[in-house]
């Protein structure tokens, strides 16, 4: 993450180790991470945007986003941008989990309504994905951190 830009939410650059004292305060005084990215296609680019959130109930939050743009021929198939999405957010929780040894709670950028979600054909694989790594997960329309993410895509 050191090499990634990090932004606050009112998208102001902030330096790497003002951004890991703040998670480090946030941990400390009981908020959990949670992490969710999202992405937006055009014709020649992808925006990928990865939210890692801070909350506790009664305080509220605050979040950071990095972002990053990606060829849009990289994904072949709404099933290839879901997984990037969703690996994305798993890297990034490991970096966060090696470095403070917390629990993190991943976001999934998908639905679980076949009638309203293209992406919940994919829940199951996705959700087993991240549960395989350690990680609890929420999808639709439990998963806010992914919206937060959604925010810095456009």
């Amino acid at each position: 993450m050191k090499d990634l830009l990090i932004r606050d939410l009112d998208k102001n650059p902030v330096t790497y180790n003002y951004f890991i004292n703040k998670l480090k305060e946030a941990l400390s005084s009981g908020f959990d991470i949670y992490i969710g990215t999202d992405s937006q296609m055009s014709y020649e680019t992808t925006t990928m945007v990865c939210a890692i959130c801070y909350y506790k109930k009664g305080y509220g939050g605050n979040a950071f986003y990095t972002k990053e743009i990606v060829e849009t021929s990289k994904f072949n198939s709404l099933r290839q941008r879901m997984f990037a999405e969703a690996f994305k957010s798993i890297e990034t929780a490991f970096k966060i989990q090696e470095m403070f040894g917390c629990k993190i709670e991943v976001h999934l950028d998908i639905g679980s309504d076949p009638k309203r979600n293209k992406t919940s054909k994919f829940e199951k694989e996705l959700t087993n994905m991240v549960l395989g790594q350690g990680f609890s997960c929420k999808i639709k329309p439990k998963s806010w951190a992914s919206d937060v993410a959604d925010w810095f895509t456009k």
